[in-house]
């Protein structure tokens, strides 16, 4: 009889906590996220705008374990980068300056080339007032140039990268009253003129003269809330850039092979069935994700080299 009691014992003491602990194995086991990280200072929006796309790729994945999307913010580069690195986020977006950055940071794979509101491409626009006698790149020299700012793609990398490969010597300035060098042409970010540094103060800003010349990209030229066309009237665009890819897709190095080419098919499919194309709707109005051919490889190359030229003018 105490046998007895003593096996009952044991029964009632140890099978509960077999039955947690297979019970939290098995949880474990069921939930897999797919995550995708957003470099963002407005979290909410941001999860909002990118979850359902997160959770259409997490379906697609499924075969791989994933149970579910989720959507990781934080407002830093390098701290996306650790989380890449880290494998805690397996994909992200940027544009191609901010993926050359992480790149510099950690191993990623530029897995596509995203486009954003129908534009599968842009480019910087150089303008200047049509009273300011600046009428092409070569009467910018000991002139000054406003870019957007240092962490800008079409406001700052695009165009100070193709000055430089233009043959131009850039010349940083610390305020507007500061005249560059005759045979260099002089740079600031708006910031450091404007208290509201936007497109549409800068454009004002050079149609009065109190800027020599500004930039920032086609899209924003063509939309009345940045370039209205009573401002555009009195400016002359007297330069552009070639052409980059209006967004990336970039993808972990922690992301193995075989699952890098389900989710880059997943992803270039997605627009061509219903709940992949409003998820990409939702996800800021993306019409579709593609792979990204050779002209915008070179574009990318090139950019990549001149990245450390590029990054001490930032600073």
């Amino acid at each position: 009889m105490p046998r007895l009691l003593n096996l009952m014992l044991f029964f009632l003491l140890f099978i509960p906590t077999m039955i947690v602990a297979a019970d939290t194995g098995l949880n474990e086991t069921q939930s897999k996220p797919l995550i995708m990280g957003i470099v963002s200072t407005k979290p909410q929006k941001a999860i909002r705008r990118s979850e359902p796309f997160i959770e259409y790729l997490a379906k697609e994945m499924a075969p791989f374990g994933y149970t579910h999307g989720e959507v990781l913010v934080t407002d830093d580069l390098e701290e996306m980068a650790d989380l890449l690195s880290s494998g805690k986020v397996h994909l992200t977006t940027s544009t191609v300056y901010a993926a050359l950055m992480l790149e510099q940071l950690t191993d990623v794979n530029f897995a596509g080339l995203r486009w954003k509101k129908n534009a599968r491409q842009y480019h910087s626009m150089f303008f200047s007032s049509n009273q300011s006698g600046i009428k092409n790149l070569s009467d910018l020299k000991g002139k000054t140039i406003a870019f957007e700012k240092h962490t800008s793609s079409s406001g700052f990398f695009f165009p100070a990268n193709y000055l430089i490969s233009e043959g131009y010597q850039l010349q940083k300035m610390q305020s507007l009253n500061q005249q560059p060098d005759s045979d260099k042409v002089g740079y600031l970010f708006a910031s450091q003129a404007l208290n509201n540094s936007d497109e549409l103060n800068m454009a004002i800003w050079t149609y009065h003269q109190k800027l020599d010349a500004s930039v920032f990209s086609n899209l924003n030229w063509s939309d009345p809330n940045d370039a209205p066309n009573a401002v555009k009237d009195g400016l002359t665009v007297i330069a552009q850039t070639p052409s980059y890819p209006r967004g990336l897709m970039l993808v972990s190095s922690k992301v193995n092979s075989i699952q890098l080419d389900v989710l880059k098919q997943a992803m270039y499919q997605a627009h061509s069935t219903g709940e992949g194309k409003s998820s990409l709707d939702r996800f800021q109005k993306t019409t579709k994700i593609e792979a990204i051919d050779t002209e915008f490889s070179q574009f990318i190359d090139q950019s990549r080299d001149q990245l450390p030229q590029i990054m001490q003018l930032a600073n």
